[in-house]
């Protein structure tokens, strides 16, 4: 009986430390394990910090959180431009117009990883202009504007005239300016910066339509002035005048008034017909 006693009294210790040991191990496995890195990788798991999408392609990012173990994985996403690339809450990115930009993914802890996309245009795959023919008259202009397929292509677009002792232009991008000077046929190109091509074609006739004197700039010694003493070809047609610059002057019955007030004295003046963008002429009148 004695012996048993005192060979549990040996044992007893020893398996209280077991225990406790036992009990510290699995203590251990359950303590909170903080996030130490982040960092973003391509399909076969190699560290990234760029990346390139087409405008309108998705792509998933994917990242890796060390230590695995970690405690908590949850992440959050954001762009530093959105319109130039947008993020979801599970790294999902989508190309939205040409450019650079970051994205950024961060864990509860703060730790953060960054990536710079960089979304490419496809080009352009439609250009459509305001008009494919139009009439001018001599000493007139015109505006003609375009739109591309995506959108964001239009601002790279350019433009040539065949023919510029017929029609000249001026402009790049959603718009340029068309200069009627000589009586004939011309085309005018549109064209994209991956080499798609359109034509608006241009007949000019040979009636001298109604236009300002051959001085661009007109000086004007009083307040108001009759804007038709200073056409030429006018024989009382049914005109339209506008103010292009503000309000430093108005129009009322074809009289410019210049506003006192304004501390701008040039005011760009508009005449046309029928359609302010067509066969229309402007002229800066300056108030000494």
């Amino acid at each position: 009986m004695k012996k048993t006693i005192i060979s549990i009294l040996v044992v007893l210790p020893l398996l209280l430390v077991a225990i406790i040991a036992v009990a510290g191990r699995i203590y251990g496995s359950f303590e909170y394990v903080e996030v130490t890195e982040i960092y973003f990788v391509n399909e076969k798991n190699q560290k990234i910090n760029s990346t390139t999408i087409d405008i309108g392609q998705e792509k998933r990012l994917l990242y890796v959180i060390e230590p695995i173990l970690a405690s908590n994985k949850n992440v959050s996403f954001r762009s530093d431009n959105s319109e130039i690339c947008s993020v979801d809450n599970d790294g999902d990115i989508v190309g939205v117009s040409a450019g650079i930009t970051d994205i950024i993914v961060t864990t509860m802890n703060d730790c953060s990883a960054k990536i710079t996309v960089t979304v490419l245009s496809t080009g352009a795959t439609e250009i459509n202009l305001s008009y494919d023919n139009l009439t001018g008259y001599l000493g007139c202009k015109a505006v003609i504007k375009a739109t591309t397929e995506p959108s964001t292509e239009a601002q790279y677009l350019t433009y040539s005239s065949s023919d510029e002792n017929v029609v000249k232009v001026n402009g790049k991008g959603k718009e340029a300016i068309l200069e009627f000077v000589n009586n004939g046929n011309a085309k005018i190109f549109v064209q994209s910066r991956d080499g798609l091509k359109v034509e608006c074609n241009i007949s000019v006739k040979s009636q001298e339509g109604v236009y300002f004197e051959d001085e661009n700039y007109i000086i004007a010694d009083k307040k108001t002035v009759d804007l038709t003493n200073y056409l030429q070809n006018y024989n009382n047609q049914n005109l339209s005048f506008k103010v292009m610059s503000g309000d430093n002057g108005y129009i009322e019955n074809n009289i410019l008034t210049f506003n006192k007030d304004s501390s701008n004295n040039t005011v760009l003046v508009r005449v046309y017909t029928d359609n302010e963008f067509i066969n229309y002429d402007e002229a800066y009148f300056i108030f000494i």
